[in-house]
């Protein structure tokens, strides 16, 4: 089974939707047996770094998440839940993340000069797979990577920057999958099939 961390910070329904047409069972939770029982778990996330931080802590799971991660479990994040894998942001002044991704930060998008945030819409990525993906977006924050070795796709845009990074067991994606359509669809069942989660 899936878990979907439940830290009342993501939008569930919406990937366990994309998972069930993916004929995936999973579950939204955030007690300790299920993670442990967990073929993967995917964080999701909407609102801020600080506050979401927060909630985990208040919830132990980030030791948790932590030790799952040393034992190789899959682990997915997605848009702020991507932004909690890294190592700190600095949205409402400097705030430590769960660091599972080595290297990575979470900046302003201001700092590469884009004018109107947040970023709303669907973005083309450049990656180095065959396939042709577009996904939909809205956040203010990215994931800063210093780590070439981790990025899997960045924007194909005038301001380019990574939003799609892995590291072994670990992945973590600006955009939003399970708001994406067929390119979602897409995406979940690649990450499925190479985590050995759907065969």
């Amino acid at each position: 089974m899936v878990i979907i961390v439940d830290y009342g910070m993501g939008n569930a329904g919406s990937i366990i939707n994309m998972l069930s047409k993916l004929d995936v069972e999973c579950k939204l939770s955030n007690e300790t047996h299920d993670l442990e029982k967990a073929r993967a778990l995917i964080l999701p996330g909407v609102g801020s770094f600080a506050q979401g931080m927060l909630r985990i802590k208040e919830l132990g799971l980030d030791h948790i998440i932590t030790r799952l991660h040393l034992n190789k479990l899959p682990i997915l994040g997605i848009c702020l839940g991507a932004q909690l894998l890294t190592e700190s942001s600095e949205e409402h002044g400097f705030n430590k993340g769960l660091g599972l991704l080595k290297g990575v930060k979470t900046v302003d998008l201001a700092e590469l000069g884009f004018s109107k945030l947040p970023r709303i819409g669907w973005v083309n990525l450049k990656t180095d797979m065959s396939e042709s993906f577009r996904f939909y977006h809205v956040h203010r924050f990215f994931m800063k990577c210093s780590r070439k070795d981790l990025i899997l796709g960045i924007t194909d845009d005038i301001y380019s920057y990574p939003v799609w990074l892995n590291e072994e067991n670990v992945t973590a994606v600006q955009f939003h999958p399970e708001k994406s359509h067929r390119y979602g669809f897409e995406f979940f069942k690649k990450w499925l099939i190479e985590n050995q989660i759907k065969e």
